[in-house]
């Protein structure tokens, strides 16, 4: 397969039948950190945002080098071999391959990154994106230490108070029934209206060219 190089994409997989990772969710989470340090490098990625849930993940990242499918291999299998070796398991870890869906639009990302980043809210698992502890953000903005590299590829920190506020803000029913059907599609498609999205003017300044 071809993959490119210039956009992000949004990845998820699974666990087997959709059960709970067979250790505690910091022992995972730990597991997951270190393999993402490692195969970031390996393969020379750029992590964008990372959330564990307890049978999925969600990484938002990006692939100068096109090669996607090498990563995600490498990264489960060790991801995989890690947990079982832990817990002393057979079964295996995830119930099929990884769902990637290309974000080759700037207003999708953005979507994209509020949406994974809310995902412990709609488990009903915390009531704000600052308190979930197996998530990218809290290191991103400083509040702990992570081992994972955030890369900050479209000025985040541009309008810093306002980006926060808007992450935190909930989809109305529509633009999230869109944006899920979106995400499962090989390239991201929906169309939601400009309420749904940053401030234009804090990504007009970002250094990378534009994604349109």
């Amino acid at each position: 397969n071809v993959h490119h190089t210039d956009f992000p994409y949004h990845i998820t997989a699974r666990t087997n039948k959709g059960e709970s990772f067979p250790c505690e969710m910091k022992e995972a989470w730990n597991i997951y950190q270190n393999a993402l340090w490692f195969c970031s490098r390996i393969f020379e990625t750029r992590v964008l945002g990372f959330v564990l849930m307890s049978n999925h993940f969600h990484l938002l990242m990006s692939t100068p080098e096109g090669n996607l499918s090498n990563f995600m291999k490498y990264f489960m299998k060790k991801t995989s071999d890690d947990i079982r070796r832990l817990k002393n398991v057979e079964n295996h870890l995830y119930g099929s391959r990884y769902y990637a869906s290309l974000v080759s639009n700037q207003k999708y990302f953005q979507c994209v990154l509020k949406y994974i980043y809310q995902n412990p809210i709609r488990a009903g698992l915390t009531t704000s994106i600052l308190h979930y502890p197996y998530s990218t953000l809290p290191s991103f903005l400083g509040l702990e230490r992570m081992v994972i590299p955030i890369h900050d590829d479209y000025q985040f920190f541009e309008d810093l108070t306002d980006n926060l506020t808007w992450l935190q803000e909930d989809f109305d029913s529509q633009a999230l029934e869109q944006l899920q059907y979106g995400l499962k599609l090989p390239e991201l498609k929906f169309k939601p209206n400009s309420s749904y999205y940053f401030d234009d003017t804090s990504f007009n300044k970002a250094s990378r060219p534009p994604i349109s």
